[in-house]
């Protein structure tokens, strides 16, 4: 088995243990149902918004993903409600792949995905009330803003009162607030990892994600920019060898089938939008270089009908599960590297690892520390009688 050191050269292994096929599987399939979710509700928020629903499936196909054209409040609203069905689903299959790489640390190779579902099925209320306490938070300081530029509409009085109160609260506030903000999108990140690892309440998970940030910022930023460079670097090789692995399997089954297949896979590309930000990102090495994946070359426009046009969508399924095969590993590098994070910040600030502590210890810090004291006391009196 390879000796973890819990600290900065476990990051290395992140790329590796995100590859599993039980992390990938976990990912993958979180990733669909939060997609599919999130399409139909962005459906319903075009023709809640007017929209006739025959022009938006002839614009946005299956991808109704970047900028929709929402004009209206409700139809704004069903659209963020589908947004956040979508980073619920997302931070589940976070969940899951943090227990397995947990489990994995701490030396069981044998944890399975049914083990890190029905975990997922245990614990998915602490991350869920967690998150949703902080998007309630942020609602609630919203509203404040909203109050308190009602009541500067007031003739004589709101300006006043605007001007007096500017800089205590507003200010104040509007800078709480942005601090919430902030340690919300770390959350996103921390919370799947804290729950993955500790799993107690929505408080001390809370607690735990907040403070894995604020306790040791800089150590957290390093871990997190590098989890994602290293990310980055092994998911852009992974989409250059799937992309050649597509071209290998164009060219061995066109031998036989000849321009039908090309028609077929050119014509499934074709409807894939490669021009979308997450695919621009991970088809090149860093932002605005030059080495990179041209995937536009894949996708060619050819009239199609009957069962060709059926196999054509059926190809475009089957390339948009291999992307998003890139994707799920992508995340999970990051996730599996926010879980090496929190077991040496923690060794950090509480000095004790996590990864090798017993299943009935792990879950209580009262424990630990009545422990501490007690091998202290036994010390003391060890000593005494010496």
């Amino acid at each position: 088995m390879s000796r973890y050191y819990y600290d900065f050269r476990d990051i290395f292994r992140a790329p590796r243990i995100a590859l599993h096929g039980k992390n990938i599987f976990i990912q993958l399939k979180n990733l669909i149902i939060g997609y599919v979710g999130y399409a139909v509700l962005a459906y319903a928020a075009l023709a809640v918004d007017g929209v006739d629903l025959s022009f938006a499936w002839d614009v946005h196909f299956i991808f109704p993903i970047g900028a929709l054209g929402l004009v209206t409040i409700p139809g704004i609203i069903v659209w963020l409600v589908g947004l956040h069905w979508f980073i619920i689903w997302m931070l589940r299959g976070n969940l899951a792949v943090s227990r397995s790489a947990f489990e994995e640390i701490r030396g069981n190779l044998f944890f399975t995905s049914r083990e890190a579902r029905m975990y997922v099925k245990q614990k998915k209320g602490v991350l869920i009330r967690a998150y949703a306490g902080v998007v309630g938070f942020v609602l609630f300081m919203i509203v404040l803003g909203l109050i308190a530029g009602a009541i500067g509409r007031i003739p004589f009085v709101g300006e006043l009162t605007f001007g007096a109160f500017y800089a205590f609260p507003y200010f104040i506030l509007a800078l709480f607030s942005v601090l919430i903000v902030f340690l919300f999108t770390t959350f996103v990140l921390t919370g799947p990892a804290v729950v993955g690892i500790k799993g107690e309440d929505t408080l001390t998970a809370l607690f735990d994600g907040f403070t894995m940030v604020t306790s040791r910022p800089l150590r957290w930023s390093i871990y997190t920019g590098a989890s994602v460079v290293i990310a980055k670097v092994c998911t852009f090789v992974l989409l250059y060898f799937s992309y050649r692995a597509l071209q290998f399997t164009n060219l061995t089954t066109g031998v036989f089938m000849g321009e039908k297949g090309k028609l077929v896979f050119e014509s499934a590309c074709e409807k894939i939008p490669f021009s979308s930000p997450v695919m621009k990102f991970l088809s090149y090495l860093y932002p605005g270089s030059s080495i990179g994946i041209n995937l536009y070359d894949l996708g060619a426009f050819h009239p199609a009908e009957g069962i060709m046009s059926v196999a054509i969508h059926l190809a475009m399924i089957s390339i948009c599960l291999v992307l998003l095969f890139v994707i799920a590993y992508f995340i999970n590098t990051i996730v599996v590297g926010q879980v090496i994070a929190f077991i040496d910040i923690r060794r950090q600030t509480h000095d004790d690892s996590l990864a090798e502590l017993p299943e009935d210890e792990m879950w209580d810090d009262f424990k630990l520390e009545e422990k501490k004291g007690e091998t202290t006391s036994a010390d003391a009196g060890l000593s005494q009688g010496a």
